[in-house]
């Protein structure tokens, strides 16, 4: 009979899972950034927003696999396992990504503030009314906290000349100044109604 270290290899496997979780978190870019909060029970979950409505978002399942053949697992080295290990992160990461976006465009619609660009490239103009139609929030000192934008590399120039655009039109400064000032006065005002429990 052959002998077994139950505690080393639940060691070992935590540590694989903590590799894991950390290439996950490091794949995923900006979502890394996200609030997360764990659901440990149940199948349904809603998100109260501050209007009052709420969103219930699916859960949907996510993985990711790697496939070792039976001949090759015990010459496998430390440095191989996490190379596979770093293959199902990334199928994770993808998963997870897809996942937010699907999860975001949903929300969008439900909230009324997607703006559906029809095919046509990112302008200038379609930043300002993306704006136009959702909340902003602002710090403590009043400075708008403004959107991440996500974009394809290969629209990260032309959307790059668009934002340029926007900060060098006057006429579009002007606009976008007007839009932070409605958005300054709406948060300032959402501010001053808020109840506050101690």
């Amino acid at each position: 009979m052959l002998p077994d270290w139950p505690e080393t290899k639940d060691a070992i496997g935590t540590a694989f899972i903590n590799f894991i979780k950390a290439e996950v978190t490091a794949k995923s870019g900006f979502l890394a950034e996200i609030p997360r909060a764990r659901v440990h029970e149940g199948d349904s979950m809603a998100i109260r927003r501050a209007d009052g409505t709420s969103h219930s978002p699916k859960f949907s399942p996510i993985s990711g696999e790697m496939a070792v053949r039976v001949d090759e697992f015990s010459k496998l080295t430390i440095p191989e396992i996490l190379a596979q290990l770093r293959g199902v992160a990334e199928q994770l990461a993808q998963g997870q990504s897809a996942h937010a976006f699907e999860t975001l465009e949903e929300a969008s619609r439900e909230a009324g503030t997607e703006v559906d660009a029809a095919g046509k490239p990112m302008t200038a103009e379609l930043i300002l009314e993306t704006w136009r139609r959702m909340e902003i929030p602002f710090d403590q000192d009043g400075r708008a906290q403004l959107p991440t934008m996500v974009v394809a590399p290969s629209q990260r120039d032309a959307v790059e000349a668009e934002v340029a655009r926007l900060a060098s039109d006057p006429d579009l400064r002007q606009r976008a100044d007007e839009i932070i000032a409605q958005k300054r006065s709406a948060w300032i005002a959402r501010e001053a109604d808020r109840t506050l429990v101690g």
